[in-house]
Order: structure tokens, then sequence, then C-alpha cells
């Protein structure tokens, strides 16, 4: 590990945020690393007011390659509630240097003892055409062991552009420390497929 990715990780631990009183506001960061080099995230939600349920979510994600190459991608999210559990959410990205409006639906499915299932249809205002994405995101929790999967597809009309899913198992050794194993899987048409496979720690809720 070099000296920019012992960095990375040692600001994650510092810096990493906490829960507010009361549960209306949330973070977690979390640092992985992989036999391709590192990445940090961090996600944060609260509720903006009382009326009408506004609510905002942030996630950064900042890795570096065993080469020092960096990547970024981040997102800022504002949702109201619009029926039966459905929020309408518009969001803003910026994907390395560019800068995308993105517009959807989303719905969260609690199914008791199944876990939870989180479900998000998105229109990304993309220059030069309009991209679809459906968005996925599983987790259960047994026995302190915690299992995610993440799925995220993009696409239009009449082809895949993208495709990314992300699994998680990991140990919550105390109720803001969850330390486990990672992966990821990343289809771009034309390209080899990208698969790091690692190890990550989350601090947070």
């Amino acid at each position: 590990m070099n000296r920019e990715q012992r960095t990375l990780l040692t600001i994650l631990a510092l810096a990493a945020p906490k829960s507010a009183a009361g549960g209306s506001s949330h973070a977690t960061a979390e640092g992985f690393v992989h036999q391709q080099g590192t990445l940090a995230e961090v996600k944060a939600n609260t509720s903006i007011g009382n009326v009408f349920n506004v609510r905002y979510f942030l996630r950064e994600r900042l890795g570096v390659d065993y080469k020092g190459n960096p990547s970024n991608f981040l997102l800022n999210d504002l949702s109201i509630p619009i029926w039966y559990g459905v929020r309408g959410s518009g969001q803003l990205r910026l994907a390395g240097q560019h800068l995308i409006p993105t517009t959807g639906v989303d719905r969260l499915f609690l199914l008791g003892g199944m876990g939870s299932l989180w479900l998000d249809l998105k229109v990304l205002f993309a220059d030069p055409e309009l991209l679809g994405e459906i968005h996925l995101v599983g987790g259960y929790t047994h026995q302190g062991v915690r299992f995610e999967l993440e799925h995220v597809l993009n696409g239009t009309q009449d082809r895949i552009t993208g495709a990314t899913t992300r699994g998680h198992v990991g140990y919550k050794v105390t109720d803001e420390l969850l330390v486990g194993i990672a992966g990821e899987t990343r289809y771009v048409p034309q390209k080899p497929i990208d698969i790091p496979l690692g190890v990550f720690v989350r601090i947070g809720p």
C-alpha cells in the first residue's frame, strides 16, 4: 500500500461521521482495500424541515489505483414523498469531470425478517442522449452478520451501456463498526470486466 492509499484510509478513519441525535440524520464512512487499489466512500442523509418530509442524500466515492490514478463520483439528491411510500427526487452527479442532472422515483421495501430492498428508477440527462438507470439495494442482518447486494444497470431504449454489482459480507463488531469482505463487478460494452475483491471497514450505523 503506497503513501497516498494510507493517507486516504487514515483520513477516512479520523473523519468518519457519527449518528445524529434522534435518528433524523445519519452518515457512514467506508474504506475498501482491494487488489487494484483503494476506495473511500461516504454516505449521509438528513431530513429538511418537518412539513414536506424533504430528504437530502449525499454519496461520494473516491478511489486510487496502484498506479496512483484517482477516480471520483459524487451525487447530491433531494427527494419528497409523492404516493404510498414512493419518493420523487432530483439529483446532480459528478462522475469524473462530467456533471449529470438526474431525476427519478424510488421506494424502500421493508421485508420483515427478510431484510430490506430499495428500488430506484432514474433518468440521466447525459450528453448526447438520455440514459435510464435501475438501482437495486438489498440488505439482511442475521446474528451480527450483515449481507448486502447492490446492482446498478444503465442503458438506453436499445442497448445496455453499463452494469455494476457490489456485494458485502461483514460482521458487526459494534453497532457502528462493520468489517468484512467485499467485491464489485463492472461491465462496460467492449471492455474487459473489472472485478476488484478485498476487505472493507465501515464506520457508522
